[in-house]
């Protein structure tokens, strides 16, 4: 469609989503890939015979990545124990693994030594939220330390894995900043490639472009709901230490939400589809608003800043 039309927005949105999901997959890849103490073979098969095997490969750890969270969760959901949860997380990630097929690249026995070993360590990174990307990247470690030898992809050396996947990721790079870009100037109004730019930005940790982007993106005035676009911004300051501007926009991301939920509350509209859709979203806005009110509360008290924290706390339960 875009070579038929280059301003097809949603085809140049569609474009530049697949390209993300390509950069995403080479990433971790890439990351795994140069952990490893790269051999050689002396007949390496050519790119072109194992691109289509490794792009396979790549979608397979991009589905698995996606469902992690849904796996630790559901982990945690059925555990009354700490062991509890160590045995579901075992069993769910290998019934993840086997789903995908990917069982002949995966040690399931080294998995479960891995697991004994660092229990006490897994328990702790579930409780503070960052045990998705410490399993997937073991997930994928042992996936592709296992590919190049694996008889039915033939010899690949990890440093073929590990340059091909490089190379991808800076021409999908390149080129998923271009089509998101592309379709906002075409239709500045039409939203999800600002989703898929700031998806971006995050994985990259690009974050002074993110709250760049962010701060314009906000100035259209036709997005009712400002503050997701609040919300990428706080997130940026935090992960970039700088407390005063991440209080600032945690404030106005609260402040946009309440009037979110003032407008569905009054609702001034006769349209009873509009109508219908504001009341399916005021539950996720209300959650939207107690768990960033949280996020305000728990960076005031870090900077120690009781009183203006305890004046957010009674925020919580009070009604807009």
């Amino acid at each position: 469609a875009v070579e038929l039309d280059s301003n097809y927005v949603e085809a140049l949105f569609n474009l530049g989503n697949l390209e993300l999901w390509q950069y995403k997959t080479n990433t971790i890849i890439a990351n795994n890939a140069n952990k490893f103490t790269f051999d050689s073979v002396w007949n390496p098969t050519p790119i072109t015979n194992f691109e289509p095997v490794f792009i396979a490969l790549g979608s397979k750890l991009e589905k698995i990545r996606v469902f992690i969270p849904q796996l630790i969760q559901s982990a945690g959901a059925n555990a009354q124990t700490e062991q509890d949860f160590l045995a579901n997380l075992e069993k769910f990630t290998v019934d993840a693994i086997a789903k995908m097929e990917l069982e002949e690249l995966f040690s399931e026995a080294t998995f479960k030594q891995k697991i004994m070993q660092n229990s006490q360590q897994i328990i702790e990174s579930y409780k503070k939220g960052n045990l998705d990307k410490n399993l997937i990247d073991f997930i994928t470690y042992d996936i592709l330390n296992n590919f190049h030898g694996a008889n039915t992809y033939g010899r690949v050396s990890k440093k073929q894995i590990y340059d091909h996947a490089i190379s991808n990721i800076n021409c999908f790079e390149s080129n998923l900043i271009k089509h998101f870009e592309k379709s906002i100037e075409l239709a500045p109004e039409y939203y999800p490639p600002y989703n898929g730019l700031n998806e971006y930005y995050t994985l990259s940790n690009n974050y002074l472009a993110q709250i760049n982007f962010n701060i314009e993106a906000s100035k259209v005035k036709t997005f009712p709901y400002q503050h997701e676009f609040y919300e990428h911004i706080y997130k940026a300051y935090f992960k970039l230490n700088d407390v005063d501007n991440c209080i600032h926009y945690l404030k106005l991301t609260i402040s946009n939400i309440d009037k979110n939920i003032e407008d569905i509350v009054q609702n001034n509209t006769q349209n009873q589809q509009e109508i219908i859709n504001k009341q399916n979203l005021l539950p996720k806005l209300e959650y939207k608003r107690v768990s960033t009110i949280n996020k305000l509360i728990e960076v005031l008290k870090s900077q120690n800043r009781l009183n203006e924290a305890a004046d957010y706390s009674l925020l919580i339960n009070s009604s807009i």
